[in-house]
């Protein structure tokens, strides 16, 4: 069954401030899963939609609507945007789309808080996530491409189930939540993973014809 989520994500270049992971770091204290490598189909000038094998299985994203940018606080703006997820067994569906295709992988160490999000943009820190119950995720990520070098870092937000009220009680619930956060979110870093891989890919052919 396909999830639904309301996002809003920021990434940006360069290694993940100190001030930012404290900041995570405090109350409500964070989990932090294993850290995994996600390997993405290149899709050429596509950022509506990502194709992912991890670990063992295969997901199949696509933006059903963009829901317009917004101010959260101050130095912190972000494009919003409805997602549909599908997930299947790699093993038994699409595992041959990899073999022989373009295929960017990316590593991710993650921290995560979860929150339950009631009407009129209420939000109780939770233990875990709960995804039958109205709720959103926190989610502070170093990211790694090992194939290049480099230091990114990512802070996502995930909303779901989604339904005609949500988004409106989010954006009551986020300046709550990130209260004080340390560091500039601006809406030029306030990109999807398919919209920073199609912009990495663009950036690399470029590269190549200059170098011709």
């Amino acid at each position: 069954m396909p999830l639904v989520t309301c996002e809003m994500r920021w990434l940006l270049e360069g290694p993940l401030p100190g001030k930012a992971l404290r900041w995570f770091e405090n109350d409500p204290q964070p989990i932090a899963p294993p850290p995994r490598e996600d390997r993405y189909l290149v899709l050429p000038g596509v950022t509506d939609m990502g194709i992912k094998r991890r670990e063992g299985r295969i997901e199949i994203k696509g933006r059903i609507a963009v829901l317009g940018s917004h101010v959260i606080a101050p130095g912190i703006e972000g494009g919003a945007e409805r997602w549909c997820k599908w997930t299947y067994d790699a093993a038994s569906i699409a595992a041959g789309w990899f073999e022989g295709k373009d295929a960017i992988v990316v590593g991710k160490s993650r921290m995560q808080k979860h929150f339950l999000l009631e009407p009129r943009g209420l939000a109780q820190a939770s233990a875990k996530r709960d995804l039958p119950r109205r709720g959103f995720a926190l989610e502070l990520t170093r990211v790694r491409l090992p194939s290049s070098g480099g230091e990114r870092w990512s802070l996502g937000i995930e909303a779901a189930p989604d339904d005609a009220t949500l988004l409106a009680d989010l954006l009551r619930a986020i300046p709550g939540v990130l209260r004080d956060f340390p560091t500039s979110l601006p809406l030029s870093r306030s990109l999807s993973y398919p919209e920073w891989l199609a912009r990495l890919e663009l950036d690399a052919t470029t590269e190549k014809r200059k170098a011709r």
